[in-house]
């Protein structure tokens, strides 16, 4: 699989996730990490639905999850290695509205109804 992350990563309790460690963790899934949102791409995490990526990728076709349910479904749940410091622009997540985060569907009935779209 394809994925592409936009915006800081969080894992389902707050956390924030050092994108460089999350990146090691796909790659022990065999999963391919884009830089960039290609027409090969098929999964985007993303921290926030608002972002522009986020919205041109879904009307694009690209399915949108966010990084709870990234890690639940797709990485089993697996707990991402620490490698150290964070960095200041891509894996900070405090300044996010909950309200504009990606909710997490993996404890949800819904998804039968996800795996659909």
């Amino acid at each position: 699989m394809r994925v592409c992350f936009t915006g800081p990563a969080m894992d389902g309790n707050g956390k924030s996730i050092n994108r460089a460690d999350l990146i090691d963790a796909c790659h022990e899934f065999d999963l391919i990490v884009h830089s960039s949102v290609r027409t090969d791409t098929e999964l985007l995490v993303a921290s926030r639905t608002d972002t522009t990526k986020a919205k041109n990728a879904a009307k694009r076709g690209v399915k949108v999850i966010g990084y709870p349910e990234f890690i639940n479904r797709v990485l089993g749940g697996t707990e991402i290695k620490s490698s150290g410091r964070l960095n200041l622009f891509t894996d900070y997540a405090k300044s996010l509205a909950s309200e504009l985060m990606v909710p997490d569907f993996t404890t949800s009935t819904t998804l039968a109804a996800i795996d659909q779209l």
